[in-house]
């Protein structure tokens, strides 16, 4: 609603009915930032044991809960990872993530 009301004074400024900003110094509310839910480590063991049918794709998608979950992954990272992101000799897996940053 400020932002409305900013954007009429403002026309009704540049219209010429108004000689200064009546708001000028209002700031406005800024929204709280809330942390995510964290999982509980029930649900968590939950998640990943549905994922336990002894298929490919359960496995598949097994592993990818784990790393998304005991890495930190972003899910956007997990599956922009190509192939030779992954070092099985040294067991390392390179992840570029926000800002071009490597972890």
């Amino acid at each position: 609603m400020l932002s409305a009301v900013r954007r009429m004074l403002g026309w009704a400024q540049a219209e010429g009915w108004l000689e200064h900003d009546p708001l000028e110094g209002i700031t406005a509310p800024k929204a709280p930032r809330n942390l995510p839910r964290v999982l509980l480590p029930d649900e968590t063991e939950r998640l990943i044991a549905a994922c336990e049918d002894g298929s490919p794709l359960g496995r598949r998608d097994r592993a990818m809960l784990e790393m998304l979950y005991g890495a930190g992954l972003r899910v956007s990272e997990l599956v922009g990872l190509p192939l030779a992101s992954v070092d099985a000799r040294s067991g390392l897996l390179r992840v570029v993530g926000k800002g071009r940053k490597e972890r």
